[in-house]
């Protein structure tokens, strides 16, 4: 008996409800190196003054980063806006000289999702323009929507990031989202919100840190692309 084009159809785009929301730094692209901290320099610059690095955030916001340096005070909504936009700049200019890099095999993953048929966007702590920029330079923007994406230049941690994102997801109806980051934050704050999540040990985690917070699931890289697209469909059919 034939395959009709129908069933043809649903096998080739047999993602076509899931909405993959990746986080950038660590899970789609390494950190592109920096002569500066570029969230102390960009406090500084509002400030007049130096301003000591804090301690390395993993998962943290752009924004929560940048209220937190200020130290001294709460600050301003043109203070805060300012900052974030010299971060921006300040990005912008040493993407110049050194690009963000792609995780091996992320490419090559993107477009098999592409072409499974899900659609893509980003749940990251970076401001939209600083996520645009890491993942451009990184040669992985194609099949990512950054209209739909959620970003860290509004909400001050991760927790209220995916909390905003489900929130305005359960308002579309037959979209299935999954996560997809590094951290046991990106795993925490998507169990408080309801979303599925995938972890990856392409970041600063291993398996067993990452475990220990019970992800839907756990990968070691993004170099085998059925293998994952697999994953997330064994995932949303739960």
């Amino acid at each position: 008996m034939g395959v009709s084009a129908s069933d043809y159809r649903a096998r080739v785009n047999h993602l076509a409800d899931v909405l993959i929301l990746w986080d950038i730094d660590g899970t789609l692209v390494t950190h592109a190196p920096a002569t500066r901290d570029r969230h102390a320099h960009a406090v500084g610059s509002v400030l007049g003054h130096p301003v000591d690095r804090l301690p390395a955030g993993v998962g943290k916001t752009d924004r929560q980063i940048i209220v937190e340096l200020f130290a001294d005070h709460l600050p301003s909504d043109d203070e805060l806006a300012s900052a974030l936009r010299v971060i921006d700049e300040v990005t912008a200019a040493d993407m110049r000289t050194s690009p963000s890099t792609a995780t091996d095999g992320a490419a090559d993953l993107l477009s098999h999702l592409a072409h499974a048929g899900a659609s893509q966007s980003v749940l990251t702590g970076n401001t939209p323009e600083r996520a645009r920029l890491k993942v451009t330079t990184a040669h992985l923007a194609d099949h990512i929507d950054f209209d739909s994406g959620f970003y860290g230049d509004v909400h001050s941690t991760r927790m209220e990031l995916v909390a905003a994102a489900a929130e305005r997801l359960s308002l579309q109806q037959g979209v299935r989202p999954v996560i997809v980051g590094d951290t046991p934050l990106d795993i925490l704050a998507a169990h408080a919100s309801g979303f599925p999540v995938i972890a990856t040990t392409t970041g600063i985690f291993d398996a067993t840190a990452l475990q220990e917070h019970r992800p839907d699931a756990v990968v070691s890289d993004l170099s085998d692309a059925r293998a994952f697209a697999g994953t997330i469909t064994a995932i949303v059919s739960r």
